[in-house]
């Protein structure tokens, strides 16, 4: 009973919310996000196609905590941190998948104001793109619309070129 109780605990307490947390903020560090950034995205992300595939991982790995609280022999709790793994991978192929960019050092605007650093949202068309722009820098400020003419914007965004 008492390795049970504390495979619980470890599990409710430890594994079952880094599972379900640690892929996306792994990615998010990886690709240059920091809180401040994430910060000022959150207010868009229900108006996001896959934000409600993302609440329904993030609850997932709310459901799975549950169940290892509650598990009744100790391979239940190994399962339960395992099904949160999956619902943060779940999490972070819904997140990968939203049209918000951090834009790479380098890229410019025609009039020559620097983009490095600033969050956008990208709406594709026929053209190219419009970008609405969440966290501005020194030159450019929250809401202001830009439009991008030309090749795909995503890796203009990204790599600068």
């Amino acid at each position: 009973m008492a390795r049970l109780d504390r495979a619980r605990r470890l599990a409710a307490w430890g594994l079952v919310p880094a599972g379900a947390v640690l892929p996306a903020a792994v990615a998010a560090i990886a690709y240059g996000w920091d809180p401040l950034s994430l910060a000022w995205v959150l207010p868009e992300l229900p108006t996001l196609p896959m934000s409600a595939v993302m609440l329904a991982a993030l609850a997932a790995g709310g459901l799975c905590a549950f169940l290892a609280s509650r598990a009744k022999r100790v391979p239940q709790v190994w399962n339960a941190a395992a099904g949160a793994a999956v619902a943060g991978v779940v999490f972070l192929l819904a997140a990968r998948s939203l049209p918000l960019y951090i834009v790479a050092n380098g890229v410019i605007t025609r009039s020559g104001q620097s983009l490095e650093r600033v969050v956008v949202r990208v709406y594709p068309n026929a053209a190219g793109a419009r970008l609405e722009v969440l966290r501005g820098n020194d030159m450019i400020r929250r809401g202001e619309i830009l439009d991008f003419r030309g090749a795909y914007p995503v890796r203009f965004l990204r790599e600068g070129r």
